[in-house]
């Protein structure tokens, strides 16, 4: 296969290679995009219950576009990028002069024939010098055909449900048709399964007013949402489609008591709710100690909070490479919006450090009609936050919401002047502006920084309403969280995806799987278990052999969960976690039930009684948001005076 024919086959596939710079070594991958392909136009429309049948005809559109086989591109480049590595110092011996292959191009000749009839022995026989690499492409591409498939089964099978949950917004709703699944690239958990957004074109009638033919734009998660939907839940929305779901979500409960403190606490503002849809879920499972082996079917569907044109606005000052929402425009009042943003995220932080909400770096943050939204809280309900740090909100491994920039993982061609006398491939992180900030539009578009007082006096109201919340005003939405299902953290998702990059993306890859995740999770295991603390948490069981290997095979990052009204944690497949008595002195992965810690901690603040803990802890938390805001504050800006305060 030659150079022109490799572009050819990409383009019948509605591809684009992924780096115009080396678009060739697509060859090593292709064979994977076009099995996708068939099995995401063929085989998927085989007979149910393996396959759609049927129903496929619903699904047919998003089946079809080719940003599915793009999105599966853009991952196995990543991870082809050590084996083609390998392969050039293998074959350019240190000291050679001149290198026996110098460019990556003359590398793809010598090793892929322009014989098509050879081509898939010679991209087959490559792949096999390098186990590691050879079973990530097989593994991701058979975990990404089947998460497409599972979605499918249960995006059709929940149509009515959809169409019922989103009525209040598009009178007599149809879903028509399944236009567009797109990847969120978020990480791999329990066999490869990711958060999808789904696009489906529609049909609705407003009262008295035209037929519309437009589109619905829905996440799907394939997790437990319920927590989220209890957190930051819209409870109408739930309770018309599951009637008594919950009486209110945590957000609402605090809406309602800013409304009656509003004569105290004159700028506190209320916050925003979205629709949550839990569909498969712990709660709905048997009682007990309790069988967790339906944890990796659980699903839900999350409202899509798109980043829209604000309203009212003049198409003079529609910014087309912004984010709408989160672009401030030259003929809105800048001063309002940026204090009512800040002012919400401190009450929202507030509510984090109460009720321990974590993860919530820059990408779980989102805007919407100059609104923070808080996103995938299902790392909730925990130890108690001891420090404002503990939420992940100011950054720390990732960015917080004064950030300004993420990193991506990207491959790159390296120079020779940088391997030797050849080219090779290497990894780098490709910095992106982070869109969940507030951006303002002059003649160019500007990070908004943070507004450090708006931001404290919203910690210092929401800290104050919840502390002034009538006595047991929270205990029915204690009692309706017990039991559900939430996401533990025993390592820090950064140190997985290295522990992972190590693994897949080092120079390993001429060794076997299984030995290498041994080896790699063993030395992280114990290292960390020599390093334990009798008394603490023992997390380090969470690599513990055997523990995590599936998932690390899966490509997955390892994820663990535990219902919120007990102790022990299980995995992604629903397995428990041992934890050996006899070595950490306790049977139980923690030492009580969480929920009573932050019961008793808000308790601590709560009542006229207690006025000086609350102003305690306010302080404290000030100081510590005062702090990580100078020091990681946006390099650009100038550092933050609080001598005002």
């Amino acid at each position: 296969m030659d150079p022109q024919e490799l572009l050819h086959a990409f383009s019948a596939l509605g591809v684009t290679p992924i780096d115009r710079a080396d678009p060739f070594r697509g060859a090593f991958y292709l064979p994977e995009l076009q099995d996708t392909q068939d099995f995401l136009i063929r085989r998927m429309a085989q007979a149910a219950p393996a396959f759609l049948g049927n129903d496929y005809a619903f699904c047919r559109p998003a089946l079809r576009n080719p940003n599915l086989l793009q999105e599966l591109a853009e991952v196995l480049d990543v991870f082809i990028q050590p084996a083609v590595s390998a392969r050039m110092f293998a074959l350019n011996p240190s000291g050679t002069v001149p290198p026996p292959v110098p460019t990556l191009m003359d590398l793809y000749l010598t090793i892929l024939d322009p014989d098509d009839a050879t081509y898939l022995n010679d991209r087959n026989n490559f792949l096999a010098l390098y186990p590691i690499t050879q079973a990530a492409v097989a593994r991701l591409t058979q975990n990404f055909q089947q998460n497409i498939l599972s979605a499918c089964k249960n995006i059709v099978k929940d149509g009515p449900l959809i169409q019922k949950f989103f009525s209040a917004d598009y009178p007599s709703l149809q879903l028509r048709s399944l236009a567009q699944i797109e990847s969120t690239g978020s990480d791999f958990h329990k066999g490869g399964k990711q958060v999808l957004i789904l696009r489906f074109s529609i049909f609705w009638q407003p009262p008295g007013g035209f037929p519309r033919y437009t589109s619905l734009r829905l996440v799907y998660k394939p997790s437990d949402v319920e927590v989220d939907c209890l957190i930051v839940g819209n409870s109408a929305a739930i309770n018309a489609v599951a009637p008594n779901f919950m009486a209110e979500s945590l957000v609402e409960i605090f809406n309602a008591l800013c409304v009656q403190q509003k004569a105290k606490l004159p700028d506190a503002l209320p916050l925003p709710t979205y629709k949550i849809l839990p569909v498969e879920r712990m709660k709905t499972q048997p009682a007990g100690n309790p069988p967790f082996n339906h944890v990796p079917d659980f699903y839900g569907y999350i409202e899509y909070l798109a980043y829209e044109q604000p309203s009212g606005l003049s198409l003079f000052n529609y910014y087309a490479s912004g984010a709408s929402d989160c672009v401030i425009y030259r003929k809105v009042p800048e001063k309002p919006i940026i204090t009512k943003f800040y002012q919400q995220l401190g009450q929202l932080t507030a509510l984090a450090c109460t009720f321990s909400l974590k993860d919530l770096h820059i990408q779980n943050v989102r805007v919407r009609g100059y609104q923070p939204y808080f996103i995938d809280l299902e790392i909730s309900l925990g130890e108690f936050i001891q420090e404002a740090a503990g939420t992940s909100l100011l950054g720390g491994l990732f960015p917080g919401i004064n950030g300004f920039k993420f990193s991506e993982t990207v491959v790159v061609v390296v120079p020779p002047a940088h391997s030797g006398t050849f080219e090779t491939l290497g990894l780098s992180g490709k910095a992106k502006p982070a869109q969940n900030r507030l951006y303002k539009l002059t003649s160019a578009r500007h990070l908004v920084d943070v507004e450090p007082f708006s931001l404290l006096g919203g910690l210092s109201d929401g800290l104050t309403i919840l502390a002034n919340a009538p006595a047991n005003r929270f205990d029915a939405w204690w009692t309706r969280v017990d039991a559900v299902l939430v996401r533990d953290l025993p390592y820090a998702t950064q140190v997985l995806q290295t522990l992972r990059g190590a693994i897949f993306l080092g120079r390993r890859v001429a060794q076997q799987l299984l030995a290498t995740i041994t080896q790699v999770v063993g030395i992280q295991f114990a290292g960390d278990k020599a390093s334990y603390v009798v008394g603490a948490p023992p997390t380090y069981l969470a690599l513990a052999p055997g523990v995590s290997d599936t998932d690390f095979q899966n490509l997955d990052l390892p994820i663990f969960y535990r219902r919120v009204d007990q102790v022990n944690i299980v995995d992604a497949r629903g397995n428990q976690v041992p934890v050996p008595s006899a070595e950490v002195g306790r049977d139980d992965y923690y030492a009580a039930p969480l929920l009573t810690d932050l019961k008793n901690q808000l308790n601590a603040i709560s009542g006229p009684g207690n006025r000086d803990a609350l102003d305690r802890r306010i302080a404290a938390l000030q100081g510590q948001v005062r702090q990580d805001l100078n020091l990681k504050n946006a390099p650009t800006a100038a550092q933050f005076s609080f001598t005002a305060l």
